[in-house]
C-alpha cells in the first residue's frame, strides 16, 4: 500500500504594463498592479481564506493524520503582503497548525538555473529567507520552476543542504517510488503522479472515497499529488462537489487505510532508487522535455539571452530596485506567454504572444536605460 503526499503550490503569475506604459516608468516598476490585485483580491476570497480554513479544520480533526504541503511563491507574499494581511495571517495559522510543510523554490518563479548559477542561488535564499521570516521554518525538500529537472539540477539542490527535490518524472516507468540522481550522496528525488494531480485540477472532482481507495491500492511506495492551489477556488461554504471532496477526503482516507505523509517525511521513510539518471531536461510544461515551452521560437530566445547578457552589469549596480526589476523578468510565465502554443501552463492575459514579448522587450529598454545611467 502506498502513502499519499498532498502538496500545493500557491502562485499567481504577476502581468506586465503595456510597452507604452513601460516607457513612461521612472521606478523600474513594470507590474500591472490593478489587473494583480484584483485577481488576487478574488482568489482571497473564492480560495485563499476558505481553502486554508478548511484545510486548517481538515487537519485539526484527523488530529493530524491528514498532512500536506505547501510552495507560496514569490508573486503572492508580496501581494499578500502589500494587499491583504489577512491572507497571510491565514497561512502562517494553517503553518502553525502542525500539519503543514513549506517548500523552498526559486522567488520569481524564475528560469534562472536554465542560464545562472549564482542568480539561481540568490533567488533560491531569498525564498528561503522569506520561509523563516514569515513561517519560522526552513524548507528541506526543494521544487524548481515548473518542475524542472535533471540530473544536475538534483546535484546542485544537493550542494545547497536539500534532502529532497521534486521532479515530473518515472522511475522505472512508474510514478511511486523515490529515486536517486548518479553522483548524488544523499538527496532523494520525489517523482509527481501526473493522472492524480490533473483528477483534482479538473473541472469535474472525483469521489474522495474512490480517489482515496485508489491511492491506497497503488503498489508502490509514495503517491504525490502536486495541484495548484488555486484549483481550490470555490470551496467558499457552498455545497459543491469541491467543498464536498475536501471535506470528506480525510475521513474516506482513514477508512481505506490510507496514511498521509509530508515531503520530508517521505525522504526519511523510503529508500530510493539509486543511479537513476534524468540527463535532460524534463518540467510539467512539456511532456516531451526540453527548453520548448520557453525557448521554443525566435521571441523567446530572444528575450532571455537579452535578459541573461545583462546579468554583470545589473549586479555591478547594486541597485536594489534595478536588481529586482530584472530578476522578474525572468519569471517562467513571461515566456508561457510568448509561446503561442497550446500547451502553456498558463492563459496569456494580453492575447497575443508578440504583445508579451513587447511588453517584456520594453521593459528590458528600461533597464538599459538605467543601466547607462550607472555608465554600465
Amino acid at each position: 500500500m502506498a502513502d499519499a503526499c498532498l502538496c500545493f503550490q500557491v502562485h499567481l503569475p504577476a502581468r506586465l504594463i503595456s510597452a507604452s506604459s513601460i516607457l513612461g516608468v521612472d521606478d523600474l516598476d513594470f507590474c500591472d498592479h490593478a489587473e494583480d490585485g484584483a485577481v488576487f483580491d478574488r482568489m482571497a476570497e473564492t480560495c485563499y481564506l476558505p481553502a486554508s480554513r478548511l484545510l486548517g479544520e481538515a487537519i485539526e480533526a484527523s488530529s493530524g493524520r491528514f498532512r500536506i504541503a505547501l510552495l507560496i511563491g514569490g508573486s503572492v507574499i508580496r501581494l499578500m503582503r502589500r494587499r491583504r494581511p489577512d491572507v497571510l495571517e491565514s497561512f502562517q495559522q494553517l503553518v502553525a497548525s502542525g500539519g503543514v510543510e513549506l517548500l523552498a523554490a526559486p522567488w520569481h518563479h524564475s528560469l534562472a538555473f536554465l542560464h545562472s548559477n549564482r542568480e539561481f542561488d540568490r533567488q533560491v535564499d531569498l525564498h528561503l529567507d522569506a520561509m523563516e521570516e514569515l513561517f519560522h521554518v526552513r524548507p528541506r525538500v526543494f521544487h524548481n520552476t515548473d518542475l524542472i529537472y535533471n540530473d544536475a539540477i538534483a546535484a546542485k539542490a544537493e550542494t545547497m543542504g536539500f534532502d529532497g527535490v521534486m521532479a515530473d518524472i518515472c522511475v522505472d516507468g512508474t510514478t511511486n517510488r523515490l529515486c536517486r540522481a548518479p553522483e548524488t550522496a544523499r538527496i532523494k528525488t520525489l517523482p509527481r503522479h501526473g493522472a492524480f494531480t490533473a483528477e483534482l485540477e479538473g473541472n469535474c472532482m472525483p469521489e474522495s472515497a474512490d480517489f482515496a481507495s485508489r491511492i491506497a491500492r497503488d503498489e508502490g511506495d509514495l503517491v504525490l499529488v502536486f495541484p495548484r492551489y488555486e484549483a481550490l477556488a470555490g470551496v467558499d461554504g457552498s455545497d459543491g462537489p469541491k467543498t464536498r471532496f475536501w471535506e470528506t477526503l480525510p475521513s474516506h482516507a482513514d477508512d481505506a487505510g490510507l496514511q498521509w505523509v509530508t515531503p520530508s517525511e517521505a525522504v526519511d521513510l523510503y529508500d530510493a532508487a539509486c543511479g537513476f539518471p534524468c540527463n535532460a531536461l524534463v518540467s510539467c510544461g512539456d511532456p516531451l522535455g526540453g527548453k520548448t515551452p520557453w525557448e521554443g521560437n525566435a521571441r523567446q530566445y530572444a528575450a532571455l539571452e537579452r535578459i541573461h547578457g545583462m546579468e554583470k552589469r545589473v549586479h555591478a549596480s547594486r541597485d536594489p530596485a534595478l536588481i529586482d526589476s530584472w530578476a522578474f523578468l525572468q519569471a517562467a510565465h513571461h515566456f508561457h506567454w510568448m509561446s503561442g502554443t497550446r500547451r502553456v501552463a498558463y492563459e496569456n492575459p494580453y492575447g497575443d504572444p508578440a504583445e508579451g514579448h513587447a511588453r517584456v522587450m520594453a521593459a528590458l529598454d528600461r533597464i538599459e536605460a538605467r543601466l547607462a545611467l550607472y555608465g554600465l
